[in-house]
């Protein structure tokens, strides 16, 4: 009976044009959120900075844009402390080499932004 209703339900919606929109507006900001969350409190990826960096501008959400730019050079400044505590050399190496990846990922955004702004 569960599956009689579940196919019965998923035929309706597919008959239903708006409901596709619906449910692909809703993973959107699903995975926006997910993002921003792993942006703001978790360590990120360079690619999903990226990614929800060109999701907002995509949406025309240029504050958003704007604080995934922030985040970006808190995340360089929070690189440059570790470097400067490094037990050695190699780790300190590392750690510059990772924020000087990343300080050039945020002048490019910066830059994709300023041209995007209204």
């Amino acid at each position: 009976m569960v599956d009689t209703l579940r196919r019965e339900l998923d035929s309706t919606a597919a008959a239903l044009p708006g409901a596709r929109v619906v449910a692909d507006s809703l993973k959107l900001a699903e995975t926006l959120r997910l993002l921003q969350l792993r942006v703001d409190y978790y360590l990120a990826k360079a690619q999903e900075y990226q990614q929800l960096f060109g999701e907002y501008l995509r949406l025309g959400r240029h504050t958003e844009a704007a604080s995934v730019v922030a985040a970006l050079e808190r995340e360089v400044q929070r690189l440059a402390m570790l470097a400067s505590i490094a037990p050695n050399a190699a780790e300190e190496d590392k750690q510059r080499g990772k924020g000087a990846a990343l300080e050039t990922m945020r002048q490019q955004l910066q830059a994709q932004l300023d041209a995007a702004a209204p």
